[in-house]
């Protein structure tokens, strides 16, 4: 029997810990750097990217900021998510990817 599959990214579990879902959503990426990608009303509201330490801290300076520093506070945050998003479920395993926002150091390094 075929089960609906949800993709839900960290971001998208940021967004929805936010009231009105508009946030700058970042998941650290150490050394002051992170990951991130803005949010309003709930949907991306441009493309996920790596923003070293000067850019991340200009960027916290012009909107707000819904951070993640380890990925264990995550899973308590993809329920309102996954409850929000269910309607967008989809039976195709296929449809599912990761999001990689930035190549591994291993592949940078080659």
């Amino acid at each position: 029997e075929k089960k609906p599959c949800l993709a839900i990214t960290s971001f998208d579990a940021l967004a929805y810990d936010v009231p009105n879902g508009t946030a700058l959503c970042a998941v650290d990426a150490r050394h002051g750097a992170a990951y991130v990608r803005l949010y309003e009303n709930f949907r991306p509201a441009g493309e996920a990217k790596f923003a070293a330490a000067e850019e991340f801290s200009a960027l916290c300076e012009k909107y707000p900021v819904a951070a993640a520093y380890g990925a264990k506070g995550l899973k308590y945050l993809c329920n309102p998510a996954a409850e929000a998003k269910a309607k967008e479920a989809v039976f195709d395993t296929a449809a599912l990817a990761p999001l990689y926002v930035r190549a591994s150091q291993a592949e940078e390094g080659r």
